[in-house]
């Protein structure tokens, strides 16, 4: 008698936060079911109170598990909500407007499988115009989130070479795979924050750490253009941009800076 197979361990748990993205978001599952890594792929989507038909795809995808929450609560704590129910042992932060390459998932654990150094490694994000979407190599300063919060300039692309990996240090989160067990030892994303500042707390922790953030060019990503806003949601994320950049200054420099941020932005 054969012996019954054993489950296939999951590794990645995907973490992809909707509201209103019904049309980004099945893409990008249907971009993460093509992995041929699937089988070790957890993918869990939290609907964030859409009044679309985003909380009703796992009925499209059975494999994937689907959290609906009655409101929005932001992304931080969306995260948050999913990182308690995932068990692989990275964790996939997914913009639903990313589009992963087969590959991506795999070589980036790749990565961090043979890189002891590395907590986190990010592919290389391209929009639909060819553009990088990585924005900065460095970890910004609180005057440089706040020049580019006034001007609405953000900071150059980066710039990328021939090599197998580049390290960064602020690469944003449009798609980020971390340790989970760094995660864990930081107690998760801080709950102070909104939809914006979280990533920025978790780079600037992985800095103090000692350990390295890789960026990989040779996986890929493809950034599609948001949905339409409402106007009255542009102000809310301007208001959530702003109270997050407040949030990091007081709280990786003492509080002396995020007064004077508050009166800058």
């Amino acid at each position: 008698m054969a012996e019954p197979s054993q489950p296939v361990p999951v590794r990645v748990s995907a973490i992809l936060i909707s509201r209103n993205q019904e049309q980004a978001a099945r893409r990008a599952i249907q971009a993460l079911e093509a992995s041929p890594a699937r089988a070790q792929l957890q993918i869990l989507l939290v609907d964030s109170g859409s009044s679309d038909g985003s909380g009703k795809l796992d009925e499209e995808f059975p494999n994937v598990t689907a959290l609906r929450l009655q409101k929005n609560f932001g992304v931080t704590r969306a995260c948050n909500i999913a990182m308690r129910t995932a068990s692989g042992e990275f964790v996939l932060f997914l913009d639903p407007r990313v589009e992963l390459a087969p590959d991506a998932v795999s070589r980036m654990v790749e990565r961090l499988d043979q890189d002891a150094e590395a907590t986190a490694v990010c592919p290389l994000i391209q929009d639909t115009a060819g553009h990088i979407a990585v924005r900065t190599q460095g970890l910004p300063t609180f005057a440089e989130l706040a020049a580019e919060y006034k001007s609405g300039i953000a900071a150059p692309p980066l710039l990328v070479n021939g090599a197998e990996y580049l390290t960064v240090e602020a690469p944003g989160w449009l798609a980020l795979l971390v340790r989970r067990q760094f995660l864990q030892g930081m107690n998760w994303l801080d709950a102070r924050f909104g939809s914006y500042g979280a990533e920025l707390d978790l780079f600037a922790q992985i800095k103090r750490a000692n350990k390295k953030i890789r960026l990989l060019p040779g996986a890929k990503g493809l950034l599609h253009p948001g949905e339409s806003a409402d106007p009255r949601g542009r102000v809310a994320e301007a208001a959530d941009r702003a109270t997050g950049i407040i949030a990091y200054a007081g709280k990786h420099n003492g509080g002396s800076i995020g007064p004077r941020i508050s009166l800058s932005l």
